[in-house]
């Protein structure tokens, strides 16, 4: 859910990035596509590699922690 929920939010700063890429020296002179462009798709990258990252790790975590609890649940009966 979290995923799609990022991915959501990217395609609402894609259109934003569009719209200022659009006005450029219109409304103002700051941002244009060449700057905007490069940004958004390495916050994309990076969004979606924590989310595979953080799943991989919570993983392989999962395992030795339902053995510590398994343990500590009969060591303390």
């Amino acid at each position: 859910m979290t995923l799609v929920i990022a991915n959501g939010s990217f395609i609402l700063f894609a259109t934003v990035g569009g719209i200022l890429a659009m006005s450029y020296e219109t409304v103002q002179t700051r941002y244009s596509i060449k700057e905007i462009l490069p940004r958004l798709v390495v916050a994309f990258l990076c969004a979606n590699a924590s989310f595979l990252l953080t799943g991989k790790a919570t993983a392989s975590r999962l395992p030795a922690t339902l053995f510590w609890i398994k343990t500590s649940l009969t060591d303390s009966a």
